[in-house]
């Protein structure tokens, strides 16, 4: 029974029958309702009830016999199986995009499920795309539950040995909820440049001073290094630009639009080597644009299975 006298049945005797625990081969055990909680334990209440007006329990006899019977409780007591059910920890993830132009810092997000544990970063290391592993420099800020992690960009110079473009993995030993985790991410950085001529177009068909400005075209140049920072001649490239208003037809080595994304035609320059130095783009393409707006101009390189991309952005 429970604290709201609420009863449930266990176990019936006939009391006609011998009873005992060598008869049954050991202690009668019944199952109990499984509790919640220990409030619920501390309530239970087991009581035992003699049911027979015509033989009363002080007097107990076998219908067919003058032979009195006593009924002894020898004892009772409850076998309770526990265990401590602890809440999972959901581990971190490190959260970010993978592929950094040379002019950008490599940062990362480190998301978790359950804001409510604090991480504590123990130990961040790079692997160069020498594959040699070097402490990082980096700055670690919460926002909201989540934390960004910036490395310095001290270590992504041309000057210091390791910062050469190329592949790089962050690997990060973080602390949380007393439990340890190591965590690993892959990432970019310069191994694909796109450079404009300019960053600021006038608006077409306008007046300045009284001089008419003819429609601007843009010119793109390109640069593709392989995951150890060689130069890469023979990539297949790929460039997307959403204009702010979808073109209703191709203009200057740009082709049809899709879904408003067109695809100015790459145009490889010749006079591309092995880590060679020219002032001639490796790879370029033009584009001519229909006002100063902000649009995305999105360069994707592809070879074989492998796959880069960087989004720059053109006022």
């Amino acid at each position: 029974g429970d604290s709201f006298g609420a009863w449930q049945s266990l176990a019936n005797f006939d009391l006609e029958n011998e009873i005992s625990n060598n008869l049954n081969g050991g202690y009668f055990l019944y199952a109990l309702p499984i509790f919640e909680s220990w409030e619920d334990l501390n309530n239970l209440k087991i009581r035992f009830t003699y049911q027979n007006s015509q033989y009363p329990i002080s007097n107990i006899q076998y219908p067919t016999s003058n032979i009195q019977y006593p009924v002894y409780l020898d004892a009772v007591w409850l076998e309770v199986e526990y265990e401590d059910v602890k809440k999972e920890v959901m581990p971190p993830e490190v959260t970010s995009k993978k592929n950094f132009r040379l002019d950008e810092e490599p940062e990362f997000v480190i998301s978790q499920k359950d804001k409510k544990s604090k991480l504590k970063i123990r130990q961040v290391n790079l692997i160069l795309p020498n594959n040699k592993e070097q402490p990082a420099n980096f700055s670690f800020k919460e926002m909201g539950g989540d934390y960004r992690l910036k490395l310095n960009p001290k270590d992504f110079v041309w000057q210091n040995p390791g910062g050469r473009p190329g592949r790089y993995f962050l690997k990060l030993e973080v602390e949380k909820a007393g439990k340890i985790y190591y965590l690993e991410q892959e990432f970019f950085w310069g191994v694909l440049a796109i450079n404009i001529n300019k960053s600021i177009y006038p608006v077409r068909n306008s007046i300045s001073n009284g001089v008419y400005l003819p429609n601007e075209t843009a010119y793109l140049q390109m640069a593709v290094l392989d995951d150890s920072g060689h130069t890469i001649c023979d990539a297949n490239l790929k460039l997307e630009i959403i204009p702010p208003v979808p073109p209703t037809s191709p203009t200057g080595f740009v082709t049809s639009p899709v879904d408003g994304v067109v695809f100015p035609e790459i145009q490889k320059s010749g006079e591309c080597g092995p880590n060679n130095v020219t002032d001639v783009p490796d790879y370029f393409a033009y584009y001519e644009l229909p006002k100063a707006t902000q649009r995305e101009t999105d360069a994707k390189q592809g070879r074989e299975t492998d796959a880069k991309q960087i989004i720059w952005q053109v006022d």
